[in-house]
């Protein structure tokens, strides 16, 4: 009797991973800022990028420049973790008082942010709705970025930033701290991982110093999610 052939099962290849999903936030204009790049090189981010790894990178961009004030601030970064539950990482950018470097940010302090914003207000309450005394004092980024950097800007061609951690106690780092210590709040609430940077580019607004900051701001998305562009 021949032996029977048992049909080949075709092994089929494991489903993807889920795609990285990042929020990004730009400013819009302030005192002396009259046209901030910030938000102009985050609103020409794409909406997707296909990592190296084959893992899609979904990229949120808060759809409107951020106003520089703080109760604006501090009502609207709860909003943006409430309207994107799935972000893993988060990336607000603000622009610096350098005119050619990039800085990333590792620290964000509690006060005092005694500098007005563009409604003549200062800000002494730490993070809405919460006891600033029951906050800590600064968060810093609880990720290893000199690591990110020097995955991602290995190469000689694009600007690498620097790490500072001086933000400049003003809005830039008021929104950092209150994503900082929201992010530690989706921590301690259900085990949710946030991890994310503030990124100060320059004060140039020509179409060379978008294309220069977006090209920036690519390179560390991808170093954040932990590959090489």
């Amino acid at each position: 009797m021949p032996a029977v052939t048992q049909p080949q099962t075709e092994r089929l290849p494991p489903p993807p991973p889920p795609p990285l999903e990042v929020l990004v936030t730009g400013f819009g204009p302030f005192t002396n800022i009259p046209s901030n790049p910030s938000f102009t090189i985050v609103s020409s981010l794409p909406p997707t990028v296909n990592l190296p790894s084959g893992r899609l990178l979904r990229i949120h961009v808060h759809p409107v420049p951020v106003r520089v004030a703080y109760t604006e601030v501090a009502t609207l970064v709860p909003q943006l973790y409430a309207r994107f539950p799935a972000v893993d990482l988060f990336v607000h950018v603000g622009v610096g008082t350098s005119l050619d470097g990039y800085k990333v940010e590792v620290r964000a302090r509690r006060e005092p942010y005694d500098r007005a914003d563009v409604d003549g207000r200062t800000w002494s309450n730490g993070v809405a709705g919460a006891d600033p005394h029951a906050l800590p004092a600064e968060c810093w980024a609880d990720l290893n970025v000199s690591q990110v950097l020097d995955r991602a800007f290995k190469s000689d061609a694009k600007p690498k930033p620097s790490i500072s951690d001086d933000a400049g106690l003003y809005l830039c780092e008021f929104i950092y701290f209150n994503s900082l210590v929201m992010a530690q709040r989706l921590r301690e609430a259900g085990g949710k991982k946030v991890s994310g940077v503030f990124l100060h580019v320059p004060k140039g607004t020509t179409l060379p110093d978008i294309e220069r900051g977006r090209e920036v701001l690519l390179r560390l998305l991808v170093g954040l999610a932990g590959e090489e562009p």
